[in-house]
């Protein structure tokens, strides 16, 4: 699936819907927002992210300093979640990680779903001396039988971007 984004403007936000592969066809600077306003990144729907789309979004994320009302990652699956934590500049400087998507799987059914986790709620960052702390639990009621569903993570690797102080 190719690279799209759809922009939605509100007076006081800029929200951006990212959908498909992140690649070298994906072109960021083709993204007009508005300045002084609450930028929201929807990533729900990338589905993959190559080396030269990373090189085009961390290109992209260094000009994003004018967002005064704050930078916001939302609905972030688990390809993105990987970039988070093992590529230095991925997120943007000042940026908040809203909510992100667990992958759980019941072994009983064999069934895959995804579990959003919030910040605050599910997760809290390291911030102003306290310590990151993931706060969900670990398994959740399978959606298609009822049994246990386990998350399909390894928690310390999977939030080690909540250790980054700003």
């Amino acid at each position: 699936m190719s690279f799209h984004f759809k922009i939605e403007s509100t007076p006081s936000q800029e929200i951006v819907q990212f959908s498909g592969t992140v690649d070298e066809n994906a072109k960021f600077n083709d993204i007009n927002l508005k300045q002084n306003t609450q930028l929201i990144i929807d990533m729900k729907n990338v589905n993959l992210l190559n080396s030269l789309g990373l090189r085009n979004w961390i290109l992209w994320v260094k000009t994003l300093k004018q967002y005064t009302g704050g930078i916001f990652l939302r609905n972030c699956p688990n390809v993105v979640v990987h970039q988070m934590n093992v590529l230095d500049g991925f997120l943007p400087l000042h940026a908040t990680v809203e909510s992100i998507l667990i992958p759980f799987l019941c072994d009983s059914c064999g069934h895959e779903f995804d579990y959003l986790a919030t910040r605050g709620k599910d997760y809290k960052e390291a911030f102003d001396g306290q310590s990151e702390a993931v706060l969900m639990p670990l398994e959740q009621t399978c959606t298609k039988c009822g049994k246990i569903a386990e998350a399909d993570i390894i928690p310390a690797k999977h939030f080690q971007f909540l250790k980054r102080r700003r």
